[in-house]
């Protein structure tokens, strides 16, 4: 069935496109001179089983495709360059293994729970993955991110499971809550940018979703106060094999920061001219930095302030109790 070129050329946004096919044809033919598939055009629309798009189409709106379950596309059209929020989101046949070279946007949501798509890279010319882009999207299998990203959102790749990347790009400066929860691949991550922004719950874990994440290298980060990115005070949700951290030039170290980190037993603190500010304690509860299983810890900073942090507030206690000791970065392995 085709549809209407008037339809497609005047209409979409109301979810036309699904009006006019709607209970007639699961796999309709759309126009051949289609550039544009407009907001919300096929809105839950269910039953759609189309496999290919016309080859001018340039522009995917926001909610085009939304909770098209059965929509079975493989590929899209090489010319596009942009794809609208909740675009693909809840598409749960969407089987698509690569994106267009030239797209340089993808909206809030694009592929949440898009559980088939099987990307292993992404468009150079992207520069940020938008808040929930990929979230629960399980079989979704990136190595590495563009050269160009600066951001990474809120829940970008929450639950993606098959997800190894190992590094991020030197541009990288946000990191946003739950960005990577629950990613159980990712064994150790490093980024040599400088992050200003690691927000909670970043690398968060739970009881069905174990982190493996045993490897941190951030060596030049630079957020004001690390928050629960890596520890909780429910131990289900820490990066329980967390056993190394550089955590760059933070300023402070917020309570639960660390917290049921049970392996962490080495810390690098790259801040110079003061000490990196320790909130409580309870940054460390549960891990060797406290005492924990009888093993201690050892935290690696600038030589001019060891005896600084030896007594300071919250890490004099540690220090005095035994758990933590402090060594000189310079002339270690962690010297950069």
């Amino acid at each position: 069935m085709i549809i209407n070129q008037a339809i497609t050329a005047s209409g979409g946004d109301d979810g036309s496109f699904k009006a006019v096919i709607e209970g007639t044809a699961t796999h309709p033919t759309l126009p051949s001179d289609l550039t544009t598939i407009r907001n919300n055009a096929f809105y839950e629309y269910g039953t759609l089983a189309l496999t290919s798009l016309p080859s001018g189409v340039t522009s995917i709106g926001d909610y085009a495709f939304y909770k098209c379950t059965n929509l079975a596309l493989a590929s899209l059209p090489s010319g596009v360059t942009g794809i609208g929020a909740n675009a693909f989101r809840s598409c749960a046949n969407l089987a698509l293994a690569s994106l267009p070279s030239g797209v340089t946007s993808i909206g809030i949501n694009a592929f949440a729970s898009c559980y088939n798509i099987t990307l292993t890279s992404l468009p150079s010319g992207l520069t940020k993955i938008n808040d929930y882009t990929f979230d629960a999207c399980t079989n979704l299998a990136l190595t590495s991110l563009p050269s160009g990203v600066t951001t990474i959102g809120n829940s970008a790749f929450r639950t993606c499971k098959n997800l190894a990347i190992a590094s991020l790009p030197s541009g990288v400066t946000k990191i946003d809550s739950y960005a990577f929860a629950y990613c159980t691949s990712i064994a150790s991550i490093e980024c040599d940018g400088a992050i200003t922004t690691l927000g909670n719950g970043a690398f968060a874990s739970n009881s069905s979703n174990p982190m493996q994440l045993a490897s941190v290298s951030f060596p030049n980060m630079a957020v004001y106060s690390l928050g629960t990115a890596f520890g909780a005070s429910s131990a289900a949700y820490a990066c329980q094999q967390l056993a190394f951290a550089d955590i760059g030039k933070t300023s402070s170290i917020a309570a639960n920061a660390f917290a049921n980190c049970y392996k962490l037993q080495t810390l690098v603190l790259r801040k110079t001219g003061s000490i990196c500010t320790l909130a409580n304690v309870s940054a460390f509860t549960n891990t060797p930095m406290n005492g924990y299983n009888g093993k201690t810890g050892t935290v690696y900073v600038p030589s001019a302030l060891i005896s600084s942090y030896q007594t300071a507030s919250n890490w004099s206690t540690l220090y005095n109790n035994g758990t933590l000791t402090f060594a000189a970065i310079e002339g270690s392995q962690y010297a950069l």
